[in-house]
């Protein structure tokens, strides 16, 4: 009997020994290109006359139907941020 159980003991041990051999490793990478678009607003080019003279600027808001002009030039700040300087 105890020739059963060391031969059935070495029998497993062989074969964990081989099923060890027939394992493989690999390290996969995967990438994939994405192209995507998108459009995003720089600003508004807004042209004006001021004193019978045509001009453009390019401002960060939406102006409304006038531009506040201050010292004889228009004024492209927005105007919150306008209000919050002179907090």
């Amino acid at each position: 009997m105890a020739g059963a159980v060391a031969g059935g003991y070495a029998g497993n041990q062989v074969q964990k020994n081989m099923q060890q051999k027939d394992t493989v490793t690999s390290v996969e990478q995967r990438c994939r290109t994405v192209n995507e678009k998108s459009q995003k607003l720089k600003g508004y080019d807004v042209t004006y006359r001021l004193d019978g003279k045509d001009g453009t600027v390019r401002t960060s808001f939406k102006p409304g139907a006038t531009l506040p002009v201050k010292d004889g030039q228009v004024v492209t700040t927005p105007p919150v941020a306008a209000a919050q300087a002179k907090s």
